[in-house]
């Protein structure tokens, strides 16, 4: 049989009940209680029950001025991205003219009518060649200017003999 051992702490009641000893502790303060202010201000926050109107408003007009001033800025940085983008695909299929008539063996031309056929560009792009550009059968050109215009935005290009890279002349902003 093992011996039970009960704690003698002052302040506690021992009670056996079927041979299992139960400690009850009872404690009594007599300092009157202190409220942190973490609870305090926590007890604030359950008894408010959202944003006032003006709060809302407030809020609300600080977006508007940032929204303000952000979305020129974002239109004008998405228009720079969409030159630049039109600008980089025309200057890469520009430079693929010559490398074509060297694969298919054969003299090309290069016009307003079969830039439209030999480029893939989009719908609202339009190239103006004043002269034809002669591409020969080895990828050589004569070179010539070349105008690529947008609604937009117009470019001017010089293709130089004898591979025709395109060198960007100038860039002009339509109103």
């Amino acid at each position: 049989m093992r011996k039970k051992t009960i704690n003698k702490t002052p302040g506690t009641k021992n009670l056996l009940k079927n041979n299992v000893a139960i400690v009850v502790t009872l404690r009594i303060d007599h300092q009157p209680k202190r409220q942190c202010s973490i609870l305090k201000e926590s007890k604030d926050i359950h008894h408010s029950r959202g944003f006032t109107l003006i709060e809302l408003l407030i809020v609300m007009s600080f977006i508007g001025v940032i929204l303000a001033f952000a979305i020129p800025n974002i239109l004008s940085l998405y228009r720079g991205f969409q030159d630049r983008m039109v600008k980089e695909d025309i200057e890469k299929q520009l430079n693929q003219v010559g490398f074509q008539a060297y694969l298919n063996a054969q003299n090309f031309e290069l016009t307003e009518e079969s830039a439209k056929t030999a480029l893939h560009l989009p719908e609202d792009v339009v190239i103006t060649i004043e002269n034809p550009i002669v591409y020969r059968f080895n990828g050589t050109c004569k070179g010539g200017p070349l105008q690529v215009e947008t609604d937009w935005k117009k470019w001017d290009y010089l293709l130089e003999s004898p591979f025709c890279f395109p060198q960007l002349l100038e860039t002009h902003d339509k109103p």
